[in-house]
């Protein structure tokens, strides 16, 4: 019964993560991606950012307080509602939370870390009561992660998709904007 009921969640949700192409782009400290798809009734999000934004590292965690700080940050990455504001009166709830964490350089011979580089990647399903007051995000995401700077967003809304910046100092992005 579980399982039927995940599958047709599933189906509600078209899964829209940023193409290969997007998440292969050059890997820079300080700016995440944050790809946003709406459906009728929800709405998917995927953000990919730094190790580093999240973390204050790149490299393997090696030690204990490291691994203490990767799985702070799994946990925290996996409470999307804490990270992106939603108007209250849609009435959101996180239907899944999906949170890797990915590098290059960290396999048995690591070069000083001087070429580690890691990802966070979260996929987020996401379902609301009443859509119409999705209007606008606001971003504690920016307070939770000192080191982020800015979030180049996707939005794929209706078919139309825009693109927009959103950073430390203006937090706030209207949805309806360029839709």
């Amino acid at each position: 019964m579980v399982m039927k009921f995940l599958v047709f969640v599933l189906t509600l949700f078209p899964v829209n993560a940023l193409p290969q192409s997007q998440v292969a782009n050059q890997h820079e400290h300080g700016q995440g991606r944050l790809a946003v798809s709406f459906s009728e009734a929800g709405i998917s999000i995927s953000l990919v950012v730094p190790g580093l934004d999240v973390l204050g590292f790149e490299g393997p965690a090696e030690t204990e307080g490291d691994q203490a700080s990767v799985a702070g940050a799994i946990s925290e990455l996996s409470n999307p509602l804490d990270l992106f504001s939603l108007p209250e009166e849609a009435g959101c709830f996180t239907v899944s939370a999906n949170v890797t964490l990915s590098g290059e350089g960290l396999g048995p011979v690591v070069d000083n870390g001087s070429n580690v580089h890691t990802e966070f990647r979260a996929d987020y399903q996401m379902q609301c009561q009443d859509m119409t007051h999705l209007d606008h995000v606001n971003f504690p995401y920016f307070d939770r992660f000192q080191r982020a700077e800015s979030l180049i967003v996707q939005i794929n809304k209706s078919g139309k998709v825009d693109r927009h910046t959103v950073t430390r100092d203006a937090p706030d992005l209207d949805l309806n904007t360029g839709l």
